[in-house]
Parts: C-alpha cells; sequence; structure tokens
C-alpha cells in the first residue's frame, strides 16, 4: 500500500508510519531500516526521499520532482540526489546493475520496485489473492452447460493436483537451497546505534576506555585544521580538549583509564606522549620522524608495555611492530616475529589478554588481518581478502575481531570469529576505524561522510582549484587522454565504485563500467586513446580489466591470486607491465598480447617493484620501477626492450607521483594525515636536481591517489577532498546464543 501521493506540503505524519518496503522494516521516526540481520540509520535527506518513492511505487520520479519535494527551496546541486540513492542503495543492500528496490532510469530519475506496504497492514499479497478469486454469485460470471462444467472441474482438479506437486517439488528444491546456501548467522547483534559527536568538522580515531563509558578521539574544527585530542561520554556529553594545543591523533587508552597515548606532530618533530586526563601532565614516551603515520595500542593486560608501527615520509615497503616498555622510563623493547623485510606490518591490536596481537600486512592500502604470538612470534593469517581495511578490534572475550572492509565494494564492518574464519557483515554501512570496549560489549566507529572531486589547478603559488563534474560522492584516480579530451577516472557517485569519462570541453560525464561487489582503480589510457586498463578488486581477487571506447566493451585480461599495485600499457600500446605480489616479494610482470588478442599470461621477471611507469628517455623507452625496500627507497630505470638496467637514483617522492618527460612530478603534504601546505615539485631523471613547481595552500589532496598533468604542462588535475563531517556513533554488540 504506497503512501498517499496528496500534494500536501505537511508530510509530518509520514514520520508517525512504519512501513515494510520489500524485506525491509522501514520506521522513518528514527531514520532506521532493519531486517532480522541488518540494520541501517539513514540522513534524514535520504529518510525523505524514500517517502517520496514509496508514495507512488512503479512510478519513475524525476530529479527535478524529488529537489522540489525534498530540498524545497534549499540551494543544492542535482548531485544530493545520487547521493541520497546512493544511501538508499546501500541501507536495502540493492545493486545498481540488478536493481530489486530502486531502480535508476538514465536521464530521467528513479523509481521504488519493491513492494510498499504499511507495516499495520495486511500483506499486499492477500490483498491481490482476495481480488483475484471472484465469488461464485458474481453476476459477471457467465454460466456454462453441464457438460463444460464437469470438463471444467476435472480440469480444474488436474491443474490443482499437478500444481500442488510442483509446489511441493520447489519446497523441497528451496529448503534444501536454503540450508545449503543460506550465509552464516551473525555471531553479533547490533543494537542502540547511535550518533555521538556533532561538530562541523570531521571526528576520528575513536577509541573506548575498558568500560566503555568514555571515549576519546581526534577532532577538528574544520577540513585542515589542526586535529585535537577531546574526551567525552560515551552518552553524548559535552567534549573536554584533552592536551590543548597539541597537534594529536591516533589516541589509545591505557589500561586503568586515566592516561591516553597520542601522536604529537609539530613542525619537523613527532613524537608519541602521554596525558594524565586528570591532571593534564604529559610525557614523551618515544620520539619519531616528522611527518610519520603512527598507529599505536597499549597493552591491556600490561599498563608497562605500547605497540607501534611508524611510516616514515616518503617510505616504500616494510614496516615492522614494535614495542616500548615502561622500565622507570619508556624504552624500546625487541618483539622478534615471523616476518620479511617487504611486509608492510601496520595497525597493533592487543588482545584482552596480551596473548596475541592483530596486526594488518599488505601493499598499504590493501591489506589482510594476522594474528602474532607475544609469547613466540609465530604469525597466522586470518583473513584472505587483499581489501582496503582501516581499522579492527578484538570482542572482549578474545573470540574474534570486528573491522571493516570494502571487499563488496563499498565500507563495511564486518566480524571474525577465530573458531570458524568465517567472514559476517553486521549491517553498518559506511563504517569505519572500530574499536571495542575491552570489558564491555560496546563498540565504536567512523560514519564515514567526507566526498572527493577532481580538481584542475593552473602551476602558481596559491592557485585556487577548478573543480571538475564535482558531485555527492568520492572522485579519485584519474586519467588523460592523449589528446587532452577525455578524463577517466574513479567514482561512486551512482552507488557503487566504477569507471566514469568526462568530456572536458562540454563537461559530460559517463559511467564507464558496471563491476558488483567490486572495487575499481588505477585507470590507465592506452596510446591511442581508445582502451582503458584498470584493476579490480573483489572478494580477494585482483584482475586486470581493459575498457575498449569503441565498442563500449570490457574485457578480463589477467587475474593474479595475490595483490596488483598498478599496471600501464608497454611501448606497443598492448602489451602490459605490471606489479604484483606472487610468494614472498613485489615483482615486476610482463604480459605479452599479440595483435587483436585480448586476454594474456603475465610472467614474471627477476625485477622487484613496488609501482612501474613507463617513459622516453634519450630517444630509449624505458620503465620506471620504484623500490620496494624500505631503507633504499631507490628508483630503477630500465631498458624496456631486455630490461637491462640503466641508472638507479634516490627516490625523493611519496606515493602521490607522476612521469612527466624525463622528470618525476610529485606532492607532498598529500593526505589528511600531513599538516604541510601541499607542494609539488620536480625530480629530474637526469641529473637528479630538484625544484618547486607550486605551492597550494588550503587544498587536501586524497593520499595514495595519482594525478595527471595536460599536455601544455601548465596545469595539473588531481583529486582534492572538498567535505569531511565525519562523525563518530556508539552502539551495543551481543554474541548470537551459542557462540
Amino acid at each position: 500500500m504506497p503512501l498517499s501521493p496528496d500534494a500536501t506540503p505537511d508530510r509530518s505524519d509520514d514520520y508517525k508510519r512504519n512501513l515494510r518496503v520489500g524485506e525491509f522494516q522501514v520506521d522513518p521516526g528514527a531514520l532506521l531500516v532493519h531486517s532480522d540481520a541488518h540494520s541501517v540509520r539513514l540522513k534524514p535527506k535520504a529518510m525523505a526521499v524514500l517517502l517520496e518513492l514509496a508514495r507512488q511505487p512503479g512510478i519513475t520520479l524525476t530529479r527535478e520532482e524529488l529537489l522540489d519535494r525534498v530540498w524545497k527551496s534549499t540551494y543544492v546541486t542535482p548531485g544530493v540526489v545520487a547521493h541520497a540513492i546512493t544511501a538508499l542503495r546501500r541501507a536495502f543492500g540493492d545493486t545498481l546493475d540488478r536493481p530489486a528496490y530502486i531502480e535508476t532510469i538514465p536521464r530521467i530519475g528513479y523509481r521504488l520496485i519493491a513492494s510498499v506496504e504499511l507495516a499495520d497492514t495486511g500483506t499486499a499479497a492477500e490483498e491481490v489473492l482476495a481480488q483475484a478469486v471472484p465469488a461464485s454469485s458474481s453476476p459477471q460470471a457467465p454460466v456454462q452447460p453441464a457438460a463444460s462444467q464437469r470438463a471444467a472441474r476435472f480440469a480444474w482438479r488436474t491443474s490443482l493436483i499437478t500444481a500442488m506437486a510442483v509446489i511441493g517439488l520447489a519446497t523441497l528444491l528451496a529448503l534444501w537451497w536454503r540450508d545449503k546456501h543460506a550465509p552464516a548467522a551473525p555471531p553479533l547483534a547490533i543494537s542502540d546505534v547511535r550518533r555521538v559527536t556533532f561538530a562541523t568538522g570531521p571526528e576520528v580515531n575513536p577509541r573506548l576506555n575498558a568500560g566503555g563509558d568514555w571515549l576519546v578521539y581526534t577532532g577538528a574544527a574544520r577540513l585542515g585544521a589542526k586535529p585535537q585530542l577531546f574526551l567525552q561520554s560515551s552518552y553524548g556529553t559535552q567534549p573536554r580538549a584533552l592536551a590543548p594545543g597539541d597537534h594529536a591523533e591516533r589516541p589509545a587508552w591505557s589500561p586503568e583509564g586515566r592516561r591516553v597515548a597520542y601522536v604529537w606532530q609539530e613542525g619537523h618533530q613527532c613524537e608519541i606522549r602521554i596525558v594524565n586526563i586528570d591532571d593534564g601532565s604529559r610525557q614523551t614516551a618515544l620520539h619519531c620522524a616528522a611527518d610519520s603515520v603512527i598507529y599505536l595500542d597499549w597493552n591491556p593486560a600490561d599498563a608497562g608495555i605500547l605497540a607501534y608501527t611508524a611510516v616514515e615520509p616518503g617510505q616504500v615497503g616494510g614496516a615492522r611492530i614494535q614495542l616500548v616498555s615502561d622500565d622507570g622510563g619508556w624504552r624500546p623493547k625487541a618483539l622478534a616475529y615471523d616476518r620479511t623485510e617487504d611486509n608492510l606490518d601496520l595497525y597493533p591490536r592487543f588482545s584482552p589478554d596480551g596473548r596475541m596481537i592483530a596486526f594488518r600486512r599488505g601493499g598499504n592500502p590493501n591489506s589482510d588481518i594476522y594474528l602474532m604470538s607475544v609469547a613466540d612470534g609465530r604469525v597466522t593469517r586470518l583473513t584472505e581478502l587483499r581489501a582496503r581495511i582501516n581499522g579492527f578490534d578484538w570482542l572482549p572475550d578474545g573470540s574474534g575481531l570486528v573491522f571493516d572492509s570494502d571487499h563488496e565494494g563499498r565500507q563495511e564492518l564486518y566480524s571474525i570469529l577465530l573458531s570458524d574464519h568465517i567472514l559476517r557483515p553486521t549491517g553498518l554501512i559506511d563504517a569505519t576505524a572500530p574499536d571495542v570496549a575491552a570489558r564491555d560489549w560496546h563498540v565504536t566507529y567512523q560514519m564515514e561522510h567526507w566526498q572527493s572531486s577532481l580538481a584542475e589547478l593552473p602551476l602558481r603559488d596559491g592557485a585556487t582549484p577548478r573543480l571538475l563534474a564535482p558531485s555527492s560522492g568520492r572522485d579519485r584516480a584519474a586519467a588523460l587522454s592523449p589528446n587532452g579530451r577525455r578524463i577517466v577516472f574513479v567514482s561512486d557517485r551512482d552507488g557503487s565504485t566504477q569507471l566514469w569519462s568526462l568530456d572536458t570541453a562540454s563537461g559530460h560525464t559517463e559511467r564507464l563500467t558496471r563491476h558488483q561487489n567490486a572495487r575499481v582503480d588505477m585507470p590507465v589510457i592506452s596510446p591511442d586513446g581508445q582502451r582503458v586498463l584498470y584493476i579490480v578488486r573483489s572478494r580477494g581477487r585482483h584482475e586486470l580489466w581493459e575498457y575498449r571506447f569503441d565498442d563500449e566493451s570490457r574485457q578480463r585480461i589477467e587475474q593474479n591470486p595475490a595483490s596488483l599495485r598498478n599496471a600501464v600499457y608497454a611501448a606497443d600500446g598492448r602489451s602490459i607491465w605490471y606489479v604484483a605480489w606472487q610468494g614472498k616479494r613485489w615483482a615486476l610482470y610482463g604480459c605479452d598480447r599479440r595483435p587483436g588478442v585480448i586476454a594474456c599470461a603475465g610472467r614474471e621477471t627477476p625485477l622487484s617493484a613496488w609501482r612501474v611507469e613507463r617513459t622516453r628517455m634519450n630517444g630509449i623507452d624505458v620503465l620506471l620501477l620504484g623500490s620496494p625496500h624500505r631503507p633504499r627507497r631507490e628508483l630503477e630505470i630500465v631498458a624496456e626492450a631486455g630490461l637491462r638496467t640503466l641508472k638507479k637514483l634516490q627516490m625523493p617522492a611519496s606515493d602521490a607521483w607522476t612521469v612527466v618527460d624525463d622528470t618525476i612530478w610529485y606532492l607532498r603534504g598529500a593526505g589528511t594525515d600531513s599538516a604541510d601546505i601541499p607542494t609539488l615539485r620536480a625530480f629530474s631523471l637526469a641529473d637528479g636536481t630538484n625544484r618547486t613547481l607550486a605551492k597550494f595552500p588550503g587544498l587536501r589532496p586524497l593520499g595514495y591517489t595519482p594525478f595527471v598533468v595536460t599536455s601544455d604542462r601548465k596545469h595539473v588535475i588531481l583529486p582534492t577532498i572538498t567535505e569531511n563531517s565525519t562523525d563518530i556513533a556508539f552502539a551495543r554488540i551481543a554474541k548470537a546464543a551459542g557462540r
């Protein structure tokens, strides 16, 4: 039963009536969409869009109609509608390609295709059956002769018997299929979900004390402002600044709950500091390299032990878990465990009894969760996802973990038990960095709400960025065609992470791919501008795909069982070079393709590499190989023909770099963790000299994503964060019976 489609402006009663939409219950007053094992809280505008669609299920509403009805006189960009639709699809677990709830009508609008009824009425199916079977006394029913009636009764009985047999068989098959393929029952029940921070800027890195009643986190007054440490009740009291004046990030509670360790950065200094929450006194536990990215945790079973990992500026390759102990003063403590030089180990989290450390290992930002025994250093792998994992924490009884991952194409919270290693979604979407109270069954996490757009900047200090095709989604990883007429980029603006194309002359955007439950990344346009090479990551698989503009087709080229970093076209414009992890190292692979052949088999080369790019130097086609080894940060230049090493240079850049002729342009101060002014510099491959090209104060470039340079060398195009109002949520968790 749809809502009444009247045009009455006052529709406040809509929020007092619960709905059933498909298999989900909708509580507009609480902004909740939930089923037996799934609960999502919507933003008010997303719920308003759902209610408008529910008024006329099956009827297409244009974007303009939705803008007029939901946002009324408020000035917004049309992209807010797509953002609301994205939130609804995530809440319903719907897909764009095979929708069961909301269908996109290209260039027009959207319609609700699921059944809609008031939750306290009879089902629509019962109403349909009541209308479909006419009464025997109906005056419209024709009177049949007796013989015809007997034949009709016989045919009816035969049809009934056949139908019952079919239904019985279908029921048995359905029961068998349900038992064989039903998803694993969730071990955790999530309830009492509520937002607990409300500042205009982003609040991140939430940590709960052992009892779950106090929360410490990092907050900023606005995008780009200095992050500070805040303390508040888990139930939403006014926050209090801890260590005021400090640039403070990534806090960790002491076991007794009276101290907080955090990362302090100021100018060219970095320290792990400890603040007493009672008197505000501070002490330094460890010095670190300036602008390092530090992850730390306090041993809940031993107040004298801190674990941390550090990624220094420009570092590639390995990082290890390290300990510091308080023996009358904080000092480094040896920790030996199973690892190789190339392992990038980050984000240590002690188990509640302090005997295990969970950490993530892999080529940042794609990784998996591993477990380490503190006693003997033995390491075991817990997940096989090769996905973007931002955070995780142990359940209070040590039986498993809660973590976030995007292996299904979107960032979501999952749980995993050590007893079965089965991943189970919690139903919390756009949720990251979970932290669980050590002695209380509550969890806190980040409610991700940020946007990014491609920005074009001229090469001059303080240049004002021009946003290209802005939306309410997240745009990143751009590639520019050789003639400069087309930009291919990655975006989730329409509900899932896909490749999009932007016509630089008209500004028209068009979606190119339709991958399901996957994350698309690292597009590269072929030298002739007719094809796009890109990586697809889904459920632990990493694949190379190619999109063709002439027939709008996409084909899988190669699949890697481990991890893919990036890929480029070879000099012939067909074959491919890519970097992947196989066995125990990052290596360069070659993928030869003959004309007209799509797929190819990659062959491993003897060369180690963390990243590959291609250019020409002195008339020779060369490959630039970023070294995976941390201490050296080398850039190896090899001839593409024969892979002969021509030169090795010290690498001055971080992940944000691109090749321009015989120079490397790189961005310092990229990423949300940097306090520096973003500065574009050029590094000569010929003589190793550096020069500054431009400084962009106030710009917030997206870290770990490539940028492009226009053919006239006068502009750069890079993804930049345009809004970040991430908040922190708090929820109760409970283990299911029998677990």
